[in-house]
Formats: C-alpha cells, structure tokens, sequence
C-alpha cells in the first residue's frame, strides 16, 4: 500500500461528516484563543502574512480535492510557543507563532 493512496482512507468516514467533524473542532480551537486572548488579531502583521502565504497555496489544493473548491477557508494564528500548524479538512488552517518565531520568518507583509 502506497501512502500516497487516500481512495482507500476516503471510505472509513464520509467526507461531509469529516469536514463538519473538522469546522466544529476548528471552531473550539478559536474559540478558545479567543478566550485566552492567544487569537492574534485580522491587523496583525503576522497574521497578514500567514494569509497571505495561505492564499498563495490555496489553489493547489483545488487541484488535488475537488470537494475544496467548496470550502469557506479561514486561516489564523494563535500565540503560542509551540511549533506547530495544521490545516483541517473543510480548508481550516491554524498556525501557532512559535513555528514563525522558531524558524525566524520575515513576517513583513507583501506591498500592494
């Protein structure tokens, strides 16, 4: 078995019930950072450009999933010290600052 080979992975749960799965724990993760005050806010510069990288690779995964192109995709970043990012079935992309703070990022925005 190639790992590359998701048909066989496709059928253990049926993708909608995946996505909503995924949009309903995305939503707990924000949800959360918003409590805690850790959500970095729409103006930041880091969560501007972390969007704007996002936006970049976005369509290439239309390429690959045909079910994205009907995503509402969202992408925010949380205040943590931890490496780590992820992105959620349903287009939901989470990144923690200590990823870009560990790998030194140039966090500057893309002029328009």
């Amino acid at each position: 078995m190639r790992f590359g080979n998701t048909a066989l992975f496709r059928n253990l749960i049926p993708l909608a019930m995946l996505e909503a799965q995924s949009a309903d724990e995305y939503a707990q993760i924000i949800g959360e950072a918003q409590r805690s005050k850790h959500l970095l806010l729409d103006d930041n510069p880091l969560v501007k450009r972390v969007r704007d990288i996002a936006n970049h690779e976005i369509p290439f995964a239309l390429k690959w999933n045909d079910r994205a192109k009907n995503w509402k995709w969202e992408t925010n970043v949380i205040k943590s010290p931890e490496v780590r990012m992820y992105c959620l079935p349903a287009g939901k992309i989470v990144v923690y600052s200590g990823l870009i703070d560990k790998l030194h990022l140039n966090v500057t925005t893309k002029s328009a």
